[in-house]
């Protein structure tokens, strides 16, 4: 009895991955014999979306996508988990299984981008001058504290909500979630040397500071 308890329990999880790589494998599949109508998705923006979300679906229904303007006859493809680090080993699973395309340049997790200098959210408007930062290594991570001007507490989840929007966009998705320790919000008023510490040099900080505690 007890050979047949463990023999059940090492064979299910195999069977699991075989599954999910035969997912992942047929996504792949079917992303190459619709390579044309992907690269050219404004002819029919709508329903390649539907269809390629679907197909994503079946893998993990946690997986997101981005695609790029084409650049040198290329587009990138994206393959995001939307900042959600429980889900980054789909992302992971899928992106090994990347075919080599002559039009495509696959990047998981969502990139570091040219930060808007502007986002504004259910009324509140944050510009990028209007945000400074402070880091603090904390053990293998960093912590970094946002100082905004004319911050105010009780809207804390608006702004929690832009200025996510603002890190993920400046240090890319799989160092705000694997890098990054705690974040404070607070008023400008609270740092001296505000005009300094501009949001917009935050990566370059981050990544020598970072270098230096790992």
């Amino acid at each position: 009895m007890i050979k047949i308890i463990l023999i059940i329990i090492v064979v299910i999880p195999m069977f699991n991955l075989f599954s999910q790589n035969s997912e992942y494998k047929k996504f792949w599949t079917w992303f190459e014999k619709n390579e044309d109508r992907l690269f050219n998705f404004e002819k029919e923006q709508n329903k390649i979306f539907n269809e390629l979300k679907a197909q994503l679906d079946k893998i993990d229904s946690s997986l997101v996508f981005e695609f790029s303007s084409i650049q040198n006859g290329k587009r990138e493809f994206v393959i995001s988990s939307d900042g959600r680090k429980q889900y980054f080993p789909s992302v992971e699973m899928l992106y090994s299984g990347a075919p080599k395309l002559n039009r495509w340049i696959f990047i998981k997790f969502r990139p570091r981008r040219e930060a808007l200098d502007e986002v504004e959210y259910q009324g509140i408007k944050i510009r990028l001058e209007d945000i400074a930062f402070e880091l603090n290594p904390n053990q293998n991570k960093i912590d970094i504290v946002l100082y905004i001007k004319d911050y105010r507490e009780i809207n804390r989840d608006i702004y929690v909500a832009i200025l996510f929007h603002f890190l993920d966009t400046i240090l890319g998705e799989y160092d705000v979630e694997m890098k990054v320790g705690g974040i404070d919000l607070k008023s400008s008023k609270e740092i001296s040397n505000f005009d300094d510490n501009n949001i917009r040099f935050l990566s370059k900080k981050f990544d020598e500071i970072f270098s230096r505690i790992n």
